[in-house]
């Protein structure tokens, strides 16, 4: 329920859209969407919640409160790693790389783990 409380399938699907061919990105997060309302559905039944986390404020509140500030490094990873893949030069690549670097870290302190 915490996996996917904290997930987030709108960013997911910007990334999805990086995969070349674009039509193997496409079916793969068409999946992913399907095991996830799939599990969504069953946790919450099992759970008997109509929302995740439903009975975990503390959680709910503090990803409700993160994500104004993960979302737009989400965004800047998902843009460094199409320039990554355009870039011609090493001096360029490298000084992406470093970038993505630090949204790595960045995302991850934001969501507390390394997920």
């Amino acid at each position: 329920q915490v996996s996917l409380g904290m997930s987030d399938m709108a960013m997911a699907a910007r990334y999805a859209k990086l995969v070349r061919p674009a039509s193997v990105g496409s079916r793969i997060f068409s999946l992913i969407e399907r095991e996830y309302a799939l599990t969504e559905r069953a946790v919450l039944s099992i759970s008997r919640q109509r929302t995740l986390l439903q009975n975990n404020y503390v959680l709910t509140n503090a990803i409700r409160l993160r994500n104004p500030y993960v979302d737009p490094i989400s965004l800047l990873q998902v843009r460094f790693l199409r320039q990554r893949r355009m870039a011609r030069d090493a001096r360029t690549r490298r000084r992406l790389e470093r970038a993505l670097a630090l949204t790595i870290n960045g995302i991850a302190a934001g969501m507390r783990h390394t997920g």
